[in-house]
């Protein structure tokens, strides 16, 4: 239903609404990343029920693997570019994140992230000029980003976890709860607050905005591998 959400607040006819506002942008682009977040979460918590051992070492090898996936696009597009700077942050071997501690490795592929997918949302919003180089011309995608976003959150949640440790159903429930409570917060403190300048310049929209809140909130919260309990019918009064 936060899918939902974003993609009303993504609609070519509003986008123009709030791109130039830097605070709704930010605002924005964090429901996309909790969005992302409790996806990737939720299929962390589907592998651990279904009994799959999926250990810490799994993890970070797969984040290690999707952060050189983004990383060497952005080197490569940096050195064409002639960004010295943007090509010594990324254009990193592999044996640099190896060696790096568990959170200092989680924290330096978030910041990689954080950086890269900046940089493409500028570009994608605003395209360079003709016959300069892109991000997008490199092999960018908005796809592989959402995969080192997943694999840098699943990563997260082990990282201070022993060697050998498996990803519990305990961890990964508690870890999607905290996720949506994040999520919560964010629509209370963010959107609907900056939502409010458009009451009276831009009612259509904001009224839009009410009504996918409204099934957020009325949305049933039940586990991932489960249906929801459907609303029971509705009993008819008795023939007099």
């Amino acid at each position: 239903m936060a899918t939902s959400t974003l993609e009303y607040l993504r609609r070519e006819s509003y986008v123009p609404l709030w791109t130039a506002n830097a605070g709704f942008n930010q605002a924005v682009t964090k429901l996309a990343t909790l969005t992302s977040n409790i996806a990737s979460l939720g299929d962390l918590q589907r592998t651990a029920r279904a009994g799959q051992r999926l250990s810490k070492e799994n993890l970070s090898e797969q984040m290690i693997v999707a952060t050189l996936a983004v990383s060497g696009i952005v080197a490569a597009y940096a050195h064409e570019a002639g960004n010295i700077p943007l090509r010594e942050r990324f254009g990193f071997p592999r044996t640099y994140l190896a060696s790096l501690k568990d959170g200092e490795r989680s924290a330096a592929a978030l910041n990689l992230y954080t950086e890269a997918a900046a940089l493409f949302a500028d570009q994608t919003t605003t395209p360079p000029p003709a016959g300069q180089p892109s991000l997008a011309g490199f092999g960018m995608t908005a796809a592989l980003l959402s995969a080192m976003e997943s694999a840098v959150t699943q990563y997260d949640l082990m990282k201070d976890a022993p060697r050998g440790a498996q990803v519990s159903i305990s961890q990964s429930t508690d870890a999607v709860e905290a996720a949506f409570k994040k999520l919560d917060d964010h629509f209370e403190w963010s959107l609907d607050k900056l939502m409010q300048q458009f009451v009276i310049a831009e009612p259509v929209f904001f009224q839009g905005y009410r009504n996918a809140r409204a099934i957020l909130d009325i949305g049933v919260r039940h586990d991932p591998d489960e249906e929801p309990n459907p609303t029971p019918p509705l009993t008819p009064p008795p023939t007099p």
